[in-house]
């Protein structure tokens, strides 16, 4: 599971729901707020409120090995053992101004005293968050970071399958309309070609009355004659 050694305090469930409904955050989930849309959301909110909290820097190295995409100094961790299936989150989340993951050992003191929180906002946020909150070393182990289902792998598998089935349907339905088509074009050469048939056949019994009539007359000038 991964396990991550951080220096930072802890924020009751309790007033992470309250923070999250009291401005409006719809795209934060309260009991999970380490996911990127609830991470970015949370943080961009204290952006907005607490003017000692800095804009995220584009510029800077994240000293963090989670979401490393993420520019903020501040980051949130979750806590999770996903054997235990009756709770489906901790009572509390971590607020953290340094995160460190722990893949086989870890030198603690070297950490500790390598780490320099003059500059953290932490304490300030402490104050406003869970200002009773003690802030200090905590090694978190989050078996579910991708917030996961028993399950979610099959229905993926379904759903792409549905979505094949979707497309071979539109495609037998392209090809009947094609089919359709042609055989309405076929239909109209042929009703066509069908009414112009007895305007050629009039035509013709026509040339042929005026050849009759040419004929008579010729032979009856030939008998008047002799």
């Amino acid at each position: 599971m991964p396990t991550y050694f951080v220096h930072a305090f802890r924020w009751h469930r309790q007033g992470i729901m309250i923070h999250i409904v009291t401005n409006q955050l719809d795209s934060a989930s309260p009991g999970w707020i380490s996911s990127p849309r609830s991470s970015k959301a949370i943080l961009d909110s204290f952006s907005r409120i607490y003017p000692f909290f800095p804009s995220a820097d584009h510029s800077r190295t994240p000293t963090s090995d989670v979401a490393a995409s993420q520019r903020s100094p501040i980051q949130l961790i979750e806590e999770y053992d996903p054997d235990n299936l009756e709770v489906t989150s901790s009572p509390y989340a971590y607020v953290c101004d340094y995160v460190k993951r722990v893949d086989l050992s870890l030198d603690v003191s070297k950490e500790v005293t390598n780490f320099v929180s003059d500059q953290s906002c932490l304490g300030e946020l402490r104050d406003q968050l869970q200002k009773e909150a003690s802030i200090g070393w905590y090694v978190v182990v989050c078996g579910d970071e991708e917030r996961g289902w028993p399950g979610m792998d099959e229905e993926d598998e379904e759903e792409e399958d549905d979505d094949d089935e979707e497309e071979d349907e539109e495609d037998e339905d392209e090809e009947d309309e094609e089919v359709e088509d042609e055989k309405g074009v076929d239909e109209e050469v042929v009703g066509k070609e069908y009414d112009e048939q007895p305007e050629r056949q009039g035509e013709e019994e026509a040339t042929v009355g005026d050849a009759i009539g040419t004929e008579g007359a010729s032979a009856q000038e030939r008998r008047s004659r002799s």
